[in-house]
């Protein structure tokens, strides 16, 4: 006889859904391998409502689709029988008994929705719900997707290898926008946007298009699970494991092999351990000059020296050195002034920030701006 795990044993989003009914993101981090894609799959196909699911290629969406659709097909190996299958809705299948498949839209690449299908293979009625590529969002303009009622975004968070664009926050907005279209004005409520990942890293294109970066470096400094912001209407919640589940997950082959890595902190303990919180706190800037000064994220930020030290926080000071990074001119004149210096001072622990955000900026400027 199989012993049922206890409820919280596996992630629920439903409970935020309820905890949190009129928030319109909901960012849910963490817990690896306690079925956040389950859940939130589940709770749409669960209560019939229609959905889009986001991947970040093209590639994720063909590879999905290449699978199911033959997943009739079977790979002889021996005697047995084996599927290849990578939908996200296989062990639905499996735990829920549906029949639900990823399949393909005709000569649009990067577009697809998953049906129900017969024992053949065949998808029939209404798609369950869409797939959308983040490299597909113009071609979608013209869809009608707006019987849905939730967005997911699927591992928004890249993993440390992917290469990305730095305008995936915007690319996810502008696909908001388009299944949203006017369904406020029409009375309808918000179309809700859930963000899914693994802790990987805080400094990502979605969270800093958001402006949650430093929102989210604070809660893990602080062990905060959750976070809600009232007036955005945005839910964060850092998943944190069961303490049945954590002592079983830490058995594994895997996690005893990896003992003492970063991988392991972040893939089993949650951690954003790959970000380096080193040089990130207050800094003290008596006997400091303030020697320029700019904006960013919609703040101004002040740099301040003393021999080979820096600091870079938000205490205000006149300074006739500003530079606008919102403009090409000011993200050049300050890469050139500033850039270089600071990070050599960071590198060798003589610069302090009061912000995530803007340590990730000095150090990885030309991957947030292209210059």
């Amino acid at each position: 006889m199989i012993k049922l795990k206890k409820e919280n044993y596996y992630f629920d989003i439903k409970n935020d859904f309820e905890k949190y009914p009129d928030a319109v993101i909901y960012i849910e981090i963490g817990g690896r391998n306690r079925g956040k894609t389950y859940s939130a799959l589940e709770y749409e196909k669960s209560r019939g409502e229609r959905f889009v699911f986001v991947k970040r290629t093209n590639t994720d969406v063909s590879m999905m689709c290449a699978g199911a659709k033959r997943f009739h097909d079977k790979v002889k190996k021996g005697d047995s029988q084996i599927e290849f299958n990578i939908s996200p809705f296989v062990p639905l299948n499996r735990d829920k008994g549906y029949n639900v498949y990823p399949v393909t839209i005709p000569k649009v690449e990067g577009v697809a929705g998953f049906w129900d299908c017969d024992t053949e293979g065949n998808p029939y009625g209404l798609p369950v719900g869409y797939i959308v590529s983040l490299n597909a969002v113009e071609k979608v303009k013209g869809f009608d997707m707006s019987d849905t009622e939730h967005i997911i975004f699927d591992e928004f968070i890249p993993k440390k290898y992917e290469r990305v664009s730095h305008n995936e926050g915007e690319q996810i907005l502008e696909l908001y926008k388009t299944v949203s279209r006017d369904r406020e004005h029409r009375g309808r409520k918000p179309l809700k946007l859930i963000l899914l990942a693994n802790a990987v890293s805080i400094a990502n294109p979605v969270l800093e298009s958001f402006n949650l970066v430093d929102t989210i470096a604070d809660m893990c400094i602080n062990e905060q699970e959750y976070l809600y912001l009232e007036k955005r209407h945005i839910l964060i919640h850092l998943i944190k494991d069961s303490p049945e589940f954590y002592e079983k997950e830490a058995q594994s082959a895997i996690y005893t092999a990896m003992e003492g890595t970063a991988w392991r902190a972040m893939a089993l303990d949650n951690d954003f351990s790959y970000d380096d919180m080193t040089n990130i706190g207050k800094g003290k800037i008596k006997g400091f000059k303030c020697v320029g000064a700019f904006y960013y994220n919609k703040k101004d930020f002040f740099i301040y020296r003393k021999g080979k030290s820096y600091v870079v926080n938000n205490s205000r000071y006149i300074t006739d050195k500003y530079y606008d990074l919102e403009t090409d001119n000011g993200q050049h004149l300050f890469y050139d002034d500033f850039v270089y210096d600071l990070k050599d001072a960071t590198i060798h622990g003589n610069c302090k920030y009061n912000s995530y955000a803007i340590y990730n900026l000095v150090m990885n400027y030309k991957k947030v701006f292209t210059i």
